[in-house]
């Protein structure tokens, strides 16, 4: 049987974090805390208080994936945050939108 080691709240990622930008970049702000073996991620948009729903948290022993919903626009996000260091985080970002076809002119 394979055992659980409980991550440590020194952990790189444990922390809460905004865009590097933030004058003119994401106005969204990620928490990441130690949850057993694993990590917990709490996401709001800063802008206007939205509280942002986050799912399948996933740690690979690298980099920690979710996905994010954004109740009042439906828009749904997959990321990847990995650690550089202490004070800093690489954040990747997928999204989907959904297009119409136009009319003709």
């Amino acid at each position: 049987m394979e055992s659980v080691t409980p991550l440590l709240s020194r952990h790189v990622l444990i922390g809460t974090w905004r865009d590097s930008d933030h004058e003119i970049g994401s106005s969204i702000r990620f928490t990441v805390a130690a949850s057993g073996a694993g990590f917990s991620v709490r996401a709001v948009d800063t802008y206007d208080g939205e509280e942002l729903q986050i799912s399948d948290v996933r740690w690979n022993g690298h980099v920690l994936h979710f996905t994010c919903l954004v109740p009042s626009t439906g828009r749904l996000t997959n990321y990847e945050m990995e650690g550089r260091s202490p004070s800093e985080v690489v954040l990747r970002i997928a999204y989907t939108e959904v297009w119409q076809k136009a009319e003709a002119d």
